[in-house]
């Protein structure tokens, strides 16, 4: 496990960052609430950074992962690397998914793009 800041445009958020989405297979993320991103790493020159492909947010990361809706996007996009960050307010994960989405613009969030417009 590794950490990354991530910014929303407003403030900086530190993620727990995971290489698999089976790490939430365990029980104690049965009621882990969080907003979350799944991302492919990369290297830019001599810099390791992370192409954002999605954003969301969960009550329960165990229940989000186990069969998630976006999974073949995922796939097509290459992920290597699901961040966390623990938010137990449904109000302020909702706001913050909405901000990470706006400022990464992540290619697996289209629907959400799109109902903002």
């Amino acid at each position: 496990m590794g950490i990354k800041n991530v910014s929303d445009g407003n403030d900086w958020f530190e993620f727990k960052v995971y290489s698999s989405i089976d790490d939430f297979d365990d029980d104690s993320f049965e009621n882990y609430c969080a907003v979350y991103f799944v991302a492919k790493s990369r290297t830019i020159g001599s810099q390791f950074d992370y192409f954002y492909i999605y954003f969301g947010q969960t009550e329960s990361l165990k229940d989000r992962f186990s069969e998630h809706n976006k999974q073949d996007c995922f796939d097509e996009h290459g992920y290597t690397r699901i961040g966390i960050y623990e938010e137990n307010d449904e109000e302020k994960r909702l706001e913050l998914e909405k901000n990470f989405i706006k400022k990464h613009n992540p290619p697996c969030n289209e629907k959400e793009k799109a109902n903002e417009k």
